[in-house]
């Protein structure tokens, strides 16, 4: 398929801001994106795939409607475009900025094959 069907097969697209639609998240990205640039600028990593999953997470949570949400790894890894091993290896530096925290959901699957219940943390404590 080539990139000009796909661009059309994608729904139509909101040209709002998003923090038009999503003040509080659309706020969290920015400081979020703040938080990542300036750690990465000292240190080595994959800064796109981080700002990329974390656009997801607010994403969700504009969707949801709610800063606290149940989601697979798995659906992290597709709306980011990356592996879940990607997103699994972004996760815990997430937790060490205090940008997202998560507890594995009850059930019969690790935190790497299940759904986890993720929150979007405040940074204005720091």
């Amino acid at each position: 398929m080539s990139p000009a069907q796909l661009f059309h097969r994608r729904p139509a697209r909101n040209h709002a801001r998003p923090s038009a639609d999503c003040p509080t998240f659309g706020w969290k990205a920015r400081d979020a994106a703040i938080v990542l640039e300036r750690w990465f600028s000292d240190n080595d990593g994959p800064k796109v795939y981080a700002l990329a999953l974390y656009t997801v997470f607010t994403d969700l949570a504009c969707e949801k409607n709610t800063e606290e949400f149940i989601v697979g790894i798995e659906e992290l890894a597709r709306r980011s475009g990356m592996s879940s091993r990607q997103v699994r290896l972004i996760l815990p530096l997430f937790a060490k900025l205090g940008l997202v925290g998560w507890v594995a959901t009850p059930g019969p699957t690790s935190m790497s094959q299940g759904a986890n219940r993720y929150k979007l943390l405040s940074l204005s404590h720091k």
